[in-house]
């Protein structure tokens, strides 16, 4: 099935303006085109997209992953295939619906270091969500690992964002 949605990435350095130009890229596709669905998801674990675009953010994927992996430690063993199931139906309890926009928060890590687990979780969010929207834009996390570890595989339009300088 051929993929329906434009998605366009912000990524680049930290510090280089990356949430302010999605917060932008969201607000225009909002007002000019009023009848598209479009889907903003802030993949950074600094979290700023929320608050440039004005979201309250109840739950986040982390949250939803890490609950899962409770439930498993914590004795509830049900199939993999049910996990997976339920992983995927909580990612619309996640959602946020705002005027003219949908949003979603990949969260924080749960510590310092690697954040290989939530990202794969991300790139399966993608490709669940991606042909339920018209546009999805995605804040990337500072430097290019999402990229290279294919995260944003389903990726229609990148924006690399540099610092200035000489």
């Amino acid at each position: 099935m051929e993929q329906k949605a434009k998605i366009l990435t912000v990524a680049g350095k930290g510090g280089v303006g990356k949430t302010s130009i999605c917060a932008s890229i969201v607000r225009l596709l909002v007002e000019q085109y009023p009848d598209k669905k479009i889907l903003a998801i802030d993949a950074d674990p600094a979290v700023g997209l929320s608050v440039a675009l004005g979201v309250d953010v109840k739950l986040t994927l982390d949250d939803i992953r890490m609950s899962i992996v409770d439930s498993v430690e914590n004795g509830e063993t049900k199939e993999a295939l049910e996990l997976l199931s339920e992983a995927r139906f909580r990612i619309f309890d996640a959602l946020v619906e705002m005027p003219g926009f949908a949003f979603l928060a990949i969260g924080r890590p749960e510590s310092s270091g690697c954040y290989c687990k939530v990202n794969s979780y991300l790139k399966e969010v993608i490709s669940i969500l991606a042909n339920s929207f018209d546009y999805v834009v995605i804040d990337g996390e500072a430097g290019i690992e999402q990229i290279q570890r294919r995260v944003m595989e389903k990726v229609t339009h990148l924006i690399l964002v540099k610092a200035g300088g000489r």
